[in-house]
């Protein structure tokens, strides 16, 4: 994210050169650094101590503006029932912000940097009305009708003792927010409930954790192009994605494995691998399978380019599905952004 590019640049020849009427800013780091806020009802007075270094590290890792700007959007995004929705917008809307401020004041007294900012809600509702509209649809609905949805998402702490073996050797988790849970898929209207994992067409898949097997295409025929639009139609026409239509075709060659309720305490856990080019074929529903057993192999089954005859596009699809009495979750639902990567670093291991 890069933050009040332009403003800093003001700021900076600012605290250089100097005011007649108060001493420069040292550019020693000696004193506490901290960083406080004031709203007004349409301005936003900063207050930063720290010397001028640490005041340029705080501009340059935009952390000078990030909870006050978290404070604004909070209250306006409250009328999004959808956990993983609200935080997804959330975190679009927070590297999008450089112009819902207007700095009218720059005071310096020691250590002491004082910003006073007017605040543009035009701009900001704006920016959010855009983000809704732009995202609308995308509801994160059970994966099947017959399991209710609620926002009582299981927590972080849920995970604290699960443990997943990495599906693919060497392929560790992706940074990139697309490749993760709660991402939209605008083109079928949905969420992104799973991980892809970024390995090339015939990578050995193998299975995270002990359990048994309960889905495996073997006999997959690859979908026409014309099947494809249709289904991609009726998710538009629907207003998400309906969950036949996600779980065969949109998944392509799939296996399905339930690890009981020993991984994740009060719930059910179950894996899903899409989008496969192989299913080995002992793997049929009922056998046991072992953790880090190879099963199958990463292809790009029930997409665009396995439809056209290609490997483009190939990576692993997975979900964790773990479900209760109370309704369905996907690993990674209602988590924070800034926590997510956290957790499943956390949870998928070698």
């Amino acid at each position: 994210m890069i933050l009040f590019r332009s403003l800093s640049i003001g700021i900076f020849l600012f605290i250089l050169i100097g005011c007649s009427s108060s001493p420069p800013i040292s550019h020693e780091d000696t004193s506490p650094r901290t960083i406080t806020h004031v709203f007004g009802q349409d301005s936003l007075h900063l207050t930063f101590t720290g010397g001028e270094k640490y005041f340029r590290e705080s501009f340059n890792q935009d952390s000078l503006f990030y909870e006050p700007v978290q404070k604004l959007i909070d209250p306006l995004l409250s009328d999004i029932k959808d956990s993983s929705l609200r935080h997804f917008i959330k975190t679009e809307l927070i590297s999008k912000y450089t112009d819902w401020f207007e700095l009218t004041n720059v005071s310096i007294n020691h250590y002491n940097i004082t910003l006073d900012y007017i605040i543009k809600y035009d701009s900001i509702n704006r920016s959010i009305s855009n983000a809704l509209k732009a995202h609308k649809k995308n509801i994160a609905f059970p994966i099947e009708p017959s399991f209710p949805h609620n926002d009582k998402f299981p927590s972080v702490n849920d995970f604290n003792d699960a443990q997943f073996h990495l599906p693919c050797d060497s392929i560790s988790v992706p940074e990139n927010p697309l490749f993760l849970p709660n991402s939209p898929r605008n083109y079928r209207n949905g969420i992104h409930r799973g991980i892809d994992f970024q390995a090339n067409w015939g990578t050995p898949v193998r299975a995270v954790a002990n359990g048994m097997i309960v889905r495996s295409d073997l006999y997959y025929k690859e979908i026409s192009s014309s099947f494809l639009e249709k289904g991609i139609d009726h998710s538009e026409r629907t207003g998400h994605t309906p969950s036949d239509l996600f779980n065969h075709i949109f998944l392509g060659r799939a296996v399905i494995i339930d690890h009981g309720f020993e991984i994740v305490r009060g719930y059910r856990t179950i894996s899903i691998y899409a989008h496969l080019s192989e299913i080995l074929p002992h793997i049929i529903p009922g056998y046991e399978i072992t953790k880090g057993e190879v099963f199958g192999k990463v292809g790009n089954s029930g997409m665009v380019g396995a439809i056209n005859g290609n490997k483009k596009g190939s990576h692993l699809h997975i979900e964790i599905i773990v479900q209760n009495e109370s309704g369905e979750y996907y690993l990674g639902q209602g988590v924070e952004s800034s926590q997510l990567f956290d957790l499943l670093n956390k949870i998928y291991i070698k």
